[in-house]
């Protein structure tokens, strides 16, 4: 898919998405109380306090107050993104000779973004995930949060705005990937659960809240597939 791409496009997929891993995976980790990120952000200031209390020249201060500044603002840039970036790519009218989800088959992929159960709700970044289609026509995606441990998203049919396909960059390499943006009833903040077919009730009044999720996939049959099934759900 990175053909479609021009060349500048394809330098930024290319650096972006090994940049975004390596700044979300500093945040994860740990060192002497504080996250790897944290040091990478403080770092820089403290050795320049540290030059000025040794009167070390001033150029060296003025290099590390410039470089705490620097990493402040790309690690600011990176949570507002998401640590991720999305760039649509190609036709959006969908595949032409894919055949929809079958009623319940479950599709792997790895999801990002907001994901939640009742009482809770995450965000997750690439996380193991499956989506599948019910009976009814809503879309569900289980997301393995930890071991043992899940979030949900349940979409109805005539709450999904847009569909569009592209790539996702987050490790070293841009996964075809598909945006699905919708209006949300599920989680923490909906007061009416019906939780026999662990689904939003249709006759919910709770406020929905408009939600973007990323569903990257190995496979590309598997995209379309998806891909599919919910411009299916959207006509």
């Amino acid at each position: 898919m990175t053909e479609e791409l021009s060349l500048s496009q394809r330098f930024a997929a290319r650096i972006s998405g090994p940049i975004y891993g390596f700044l979300y995976r500093t945040n994860q980790h740990h060192f002497l109380g504080f996250t790897f990120g944290g040091w990478f952000k403080n770092g820089p200031f403290l050795l320049s306090l540290a030059a000025l209390l040794l009167s070390w020249p001033s150029p060296l201060i003025a290099l590390g107050i410039l470089l705490a500044i620097l990493m402040r603002l790309l690690y600011w840039r990176a949570k507002v993104a998401g640590y991720k970036r999305f760039i649509v790519i190609g036709d959006q009218h969908g595949p032409q000779e894919a055949v929809g989800l079958g009623n319940n088959n479950k599709v792997s992929t790895c999801a990002s973004g907001r994901f939640s159960i009742r009482e809770m709700e995450e965000y997750v970044l690439h996380r193991p995930a499956q989506v599948w289609r019910v009976p009814l026509g809503d879309h569900t995606i289980m997301v393995e949060k930890s071991p043992g441990r899940f979030l949900y998203e349940f979409i109805q049919p005539k709450a999904i705005e847009t569909v569009e396909s592209g790539l996702l960059c987050f490790r070293s390499q841009p996964e075809p990937a598909l945006a699905i943006t919708y209006l949300s009833s599920w989680g923490p903040e909906s007061e009416e659960i019906n939780f026999q077919f662990y689904a939003p009730s249709k006759k919910s009044e709770s406020a929905k809240l408009r939600r973007v999720v990323y569903l990257s996939f190995d496979q590309l049959a598997d995209k379309n597939a998806v891909w599919s099934s919910l411009l299916q759900t959207v006509d």
